[in-house]
């Protein structure tokens, strides 16, 4: 616990301590709904998703939602440092014998991340201020579970803190379509996270491989334009003027 608090200190400092002299900072809301798969173990048969089960679509679907900051550098590059939080749900199917069953079986936690991501964002449309972009993203991000565990197959249920390690480090990506709409921008896209170190749980003495886990989201969100530096406008001011100039 005092190996995670000083992990949490020292993120906080991080986001905190970014030079203030950026061009801008706008504040992020995010929602995202996906799915996660269990890779690179062993021990699974098969990662179910709600494809194979669709009439049980919402056993499949990890909700959650992130708020984030973007400290921008450039009209085209900006840091973005967020809190997400998620309900993570994996389902596969086990061919182990050292398990309590052998079948589906069912992993529901909670969990809280800190992705911190480089964005470089590809200009679409712009007039004095930037109307469309393609954003594109990718970092690091820094997880850890926060409830207890709940666990399901077709003999038996358990809750309690079996899932290990609780703290995680792993990548995310991001990709999205962003468009100015009121004072801010909308944005939709996807999003995939992926742990770097392999995760398992011991349940009555049997211990199972659950792998690295690789979770995909469709993202939906709205972006609020907290600060904007004069230069960005009169960069986007001066393009455009460059651009008319040379269509006459």
């Amino acid at each position: 616990m005092k190996s995670m608090n000083k992990y949490l200190l020292a993120i906080c400092f991080m986001l905190f301590s970014f030079p203030l002299s950026a061009l801008g900072y706008n504040v992020n809301f995010e929602f995202d709904a996906g799915f996660s798969e269990c890779l690179l173990s062993q021990q699974i048969q098969e990662s179910r998703n709600f494809w194979q089960d669709f009439g049980h679509f919402g056993d499949y679907i990890n909700a959650g939602g992130v708020i984030s900051a973007d400290i921008v550098i450039s009209q085209n590059l900006s840091f973005e440092l967020g809190i997400q939080f998620k309900n993570t749900q994996l389902n596969y199917s086990v061919k182990d014998g050292n398990l309590i069953a052998n079948g589906n079986v069912k992993i529901n936690y909670p969990v809280i991340q800190l992705p911190l991501m480089v964005k470089y964002s590809f200009i679409l449309k712009k007039t004095t201020s930037v109307i469309s972009s393609l954003d594109l993203a990718g970092g690091v991000n820094f997880s850890y579970i926060i409830g207890k565990q709940y666990y399901i197959d077709s003999i038996t249920t358990y809750m309690g803190n079996f899932v290990s390690p609780v703290f995680n480090v792993g990548a995310s990506v991001k990709a999205v379509f962003s468009h100015k709409i009121g004072p801010g921008k909308a944005f939709a896209g996807l999003r995939a996270d992926m742990n770097f170190i392999p995760q398992n749980y011991t349940i009555s003495s049997r211990k199972m491989n659950i792998g690295n886990i690789l979770s995909i989201s469709p993202v939906l969100g709205y972006t609020f334009v907290i600060k904007e530096d004069k230069s960005l406008s009169k960069i986007t001011e001066k393009n455009k003027r460059i651009k008319d100039i040379s269509v006459e």
